[in-house]
């Protein structure tokens, strides 16, 4: 997984693969652990994929986007840096 443009000011775009086919999901994290958004949430068959994330109402700061798999085991973590 990886983000374009990072750091980024406004909005930036996850790049991401899916393994295998199953529920699939990228959440975006704060500092603090607490979940700012929901990124993707659904069955998705294997392959390349990308999702925005528009963060315009937050305030500059350091962001995680994590992926897991249906069987629940994380995949990726991604930091991401708002301007």
């Amino acid at each position: 997984m990886m983000n374009y443009p990072n750091p980024f000011t406004a909005q930036t775009i996850l790049k991401y693969e899916v393994a295998e086919a199953g529920e699939f999901s990228i959440k975006v994290y704060d500092m603090n652990g607490k979940v700012i958004s929901t990124l993707v949430n659904a069955p998705m068959e294997a392959g390349q994929y990308a999702a925005d994330f528009n963060a315009s109402n937050l305030p500059a700061g350091v962001y995680f986007a994590k992926a897991e798999n249906a069987k629940g085991e994380v995949t990726q973590v991604l930091k991401m840096v708002k301007k």
